[in-house]
């Protein structure tokens, strides 16, 4: 939406741009690894949408993982 409104002002903003922040931006605190072997994850999530974002990421990426 924020690029949306950015574009509308006349700020060129091309998609490659948009794809390549999205896939670097880096959120220190949520779903970040501070140890595998055991797995220690760190997330921030404080609303019940963080908590669903966060059961979902786990789901996700440890649902076949042997701990």
């Amino acid at each position: 939406m924020a690029v949306e409104v950015l574009r509308e002002l006349g700020v060129e903003v091309s998609n490659d741009a948009l794809y390549k922040g999205l896939k670097e931006a880096k959120w220190p605190g949520r779903f970040e690894i501070l140890k595998k072997n055991p797995y220690i994850v760190l997330d921030g999530g404080h609303n019940i949408q963080g908590i669903n974002a966060l059961v979902d990421s786990m789901k996700h990426y440890f649902n076949n993982k042997k701990h």
